[in-house]
């Protein structure tokens, strides 16, 4: 069965195109934001290949499909019409936007400990994880938050985390 069988089939299981408000991939893993879980049949996602689901949020959802999530990933988006350009931006002053923004929704600058990051993901060290806004923090772009502890918290941002961390370094170390 081709990319494009499988993509028409996981969209049914999904709860169809109007369910899924967002599509994304890293290497594995098909990344997406569902509109109404209660719609999504795991059951058949399973059947159809996926090797396991993971919730990263309230409404973020992963598949592990394996190597061949791009061309799958690539053919959702036809079946959606979305536009399959990356964007991305290179400008310092969009990264330093980008940084405020979650340095803000993070419970600012005096809440943050640590920032790090790995090849795709914002590894944060907080005081206070109860002055994280859970809500503002779920709306910025991003494909999920994992808390790892009381006061730490994987941000998956792809392959922008570098800059966007370079420039929350920044803004914390000029504070």
């Amino acid at each position: 069965m081709g990319h494009k069988e499988v993509a028409k089939q996981y969209v049914e299981a999904l709860g169809g195109l109007d369910n899924i408000k967002t599509i994304d991939n890293c290497i594995t893993r098909l990344r997406l934001e569902i509109v109404n879980m209660d719609k999504v049949n795991e059951d058949r996602i399973i059947e159809i290949g996926s090797m396991g689901t993971i919730y990263v949020g309230k409404n973020k959802f992963h598949l592990i499909i394996g190597a061949q999530v791009v061309g799958i990933a690539d053919e959702m988006h036809k079946l959606k019409g979305d536009d399959v350009v990356t964007k991305t931006s290179d400008k310092a002053d969009d990264y330093k936007q980008i940084a405020t923004q979650y340095i803000q929704v993070l419970g600012g600058v005096g809440n943050i400990n640590r920032i790090d990051n790995c090849i795709t993901r914002l590894r944060i060290n907080l005081k206070d994880m109860n002055k994280v806004n859970e809500d503002a923090l779920s709306n910025l772009d991003n494909k999920g938050v994992i808390h790892t502890s009381n006061t730490d918290l994987h941000i998956i941002i792809g392959l922008n985390v570098t800059s966007i961390a370079a420039s929350m370094r920044q803004l914390y170390e000029n504070a």
